[in-house]
Parts: C-alpha cells; sequence; structure tokens
C-alpha cells in the first residue's frame, strides 16, 4: 500500500504538479539536481552535429545543454505536462515526441547518444533497455543517471535523506564517496541487465561539487 501511495506522488509530480518538478528537485538535492543531471554529458560527451536523445526529459534542461553543445537533440517524455513546459524551454527548436521508453518512436541505429536522468523503474525493464540498444548506432554512447548523493549537509539535507528513505529512494547524503570495488559489487546486477539487452557497460561516480552521482555508462555490445 505504502509503495502505490509513493509512486502515486510521483505520478502526480511528473503530470499534474509538472510546473512544481524544478523547484522540488532543487529543494530535495539541496541545489545540486542540475550537476547530477549534467554528469550524463560528462560520460556521453556529445560531438558537434550528432543527434542525441534525452529518454524522460521532464522540464527539459539537459535539452538546452545539449542544444548549447551544436547536438542535434529529440526528446521523449510520456508525461504531455513535461512535454508543454520542455517546448517552451527549448523554443521548439527541440524534436519532441510523447512516448514510452519501452516503445520509442524512431528508427534503428539513429542516435550517436541517449540520456536519461533520475528516471522511474521503467528505465531497467528488459524491454526499455533493448529500445536503447535498438535506436543507438553501433559506436553510440548512453548514460543513465540512477542517483545522486550529497556529501556535505546540513539539517535540511538530513530532513530531505529521511524523506529519501522513506519513499524507498535511499540517501541523498552520505559522509564520503564510495569505493569503485563497492559501486561494482551493488551494481553488478545492473550490468548484467544492460547485458541480456545487447548492452555492454559500467557503473561511473562523477564527482559534483557538493557530492556524486551515480551514473550507468553503456554501449552497444561488440562497439
Amino acid at each position: 500500500m505504502w509503495r502505490r501511495f509513493v509512486r502515486f506522488g510521483f505520478r502526480v509530480l511528473y503530470r499534474e504538479m509538472a510546473w512544481t518538478y524544478d523547484l522540488v528537485s532543487w529543494l530535495v538535492s539541496g541545489g545540486e539536481w542540475r550537476a547530477w543531471t549534467h554528469t550524463a554529458l560528462a560520460v556521453v560527451q556529445p560531438k558537434t552535429g550528432e543527434r542525441v536523445m534525452e529518454v524522460a526529459h521532464g522540464t527539459g534542461h539537459l535539452l538546452v545543454a545539449l542544444q548549447s553543445m551544436g547536438v542535434e537533440a529529440w526528446g521523449v517524455d510520456y508525461s504531455a505536462q513535461m512535454g508543454r513546459i520542455a517546448r517552451q524551454r527549448t523554443g521548439g527548436r527541440v524534436g519532441l515526441a510523447r512516448a514510452m521508453g519501452e516503445a520509442l518512436p524512431f528508427g534503428d541505429a539513429v542516435f550517436d547518444g541517449l540520456v536519461c536522468t533520475f528516471p522511474s523503474d521503467f528505465v531497467l525493464r528488459p524491454e526499455t533497455l533493448r529500445e536503447f540498444r535498438r535506436v543507438l548506432r553501433p559506436e553510440g554512447r548512453g548514460a543513465i543517471v540512477l542517483h545522486g548523493v550529497r556529501t556535505r549537509g546540513g539539517i535540511w539535507m538530513r530532513a530531505m535523506d529521511g524523506l529519501f528513505r522513506v519513499t524507498g529512494q535511499g540517501h541523498v547524503i552520505a559522509p564520503e564517496r564510495p569505493s569503485d570495488a563497492a559501486i561494482q559489487a551493488r551494481y553488478g546486477w545492473v550490468v548484467e541487465k544492460l547485458r541480456l539487452a545487447g548492452l555492454t557497460g559500467e557503473m561511473r561516480v562523477i564527482e559534483t561539487a557538493r557530492g556524486y552521482a551515480l551514473v550507468l555508462g553503456f554501449r552497444p555490445a561488440g562497439a
């Protein structure tokens, strides 16, 4: 029952209350949310002229960043409300589609890069990962930002940490960066999901000014 209530809350945030999303994400991360999402770009490293898609684009901030890098940016989100916000933010200069990650409305091998930040559990479903594999070119790169953590924080961040744990999202504050070995051991099951979908990848810890993000980088197998 509790999990269903939490899922309902996230559904409302992504849809009816989408206009509050930027404020909520800023508050729960202590201002670090934007830095965490941009770690996806550090992994994919888009180049001028490439075609890059963001899955579950939300309010469109990362699409704007992609535009500024000179890439052909595309975005997919199932929330019509997020789509309207993103269209306004990007000035209508980005290709946007309303679709689910499990059924991307694009042909095979058409994207050089794919990014997805703080998605819901749809992202690790086998059908979603197979779609990622299908739309990426053989030399394409992808990155999923799974979680962000603050290594410094006061009373407010400790309160947010408690909220994250109550909602099943894990910790949002920790005293230090975990070792690479600890990360690989904890997320080995995620890497195995990639392998079964025809992708190869690894978990990476990308440090930010006040914390770090856990990023799943991947490529088509055999690339």
